[in-house]
């Protein structure tokens, strides 16, 4: 190994050293402050309205269900409710999915309960 070689392996080190330095990461770093939630639950008298207040907008915005087809029936809320009980671990009970695709259906769907 040369002396020039070896001067090329310590400049390499030192450089390295300084770019992965906590000066140099603390640099780097850059935060940004997104916008608060402004979407809602369509207001209602029904039981699963603040069941999906308080569970729902945990994990999702109200964004999410105004998006779905109005032509969702009742049978498909209710999937999608226990989905995110059962596959997504969403903190609902069994006794809390019936109100809550009941609420939905009645506040986003064209369909009537079946």
């Amino acid at each position: 190994m040369t002396t020039e070689h070896s001067i090329r392996i310590l400049l390499l080190g030192a450089a390295l050293t300084a770019a992965l330095s906590p000066a140099f990461v603390a640099a780097a770093e850059k935060t940004i402050e997104l916008p608060g939630e402004t979407a809602v639950f369509k207001p209602s008298n029904l039981p699963g309205y603040s069941m999906a207040q308080q569970q729902c907008m945990i994990c999702d915005s109200a964004d999410y269900v105004a998006y779905q087809p109005p032509s969702t029936t009742h049978a498909q809320w209710k999937g999608i409710v226990t989905k995110m009980q059962k596959a997504m671990h969403a903190p609902l009970t069994d006794k809390q999915i019936q109100p809550i695709a009941h609420y939905l259906t009645e506040a986003y769907s064209t369909q009537t309960k079946k």
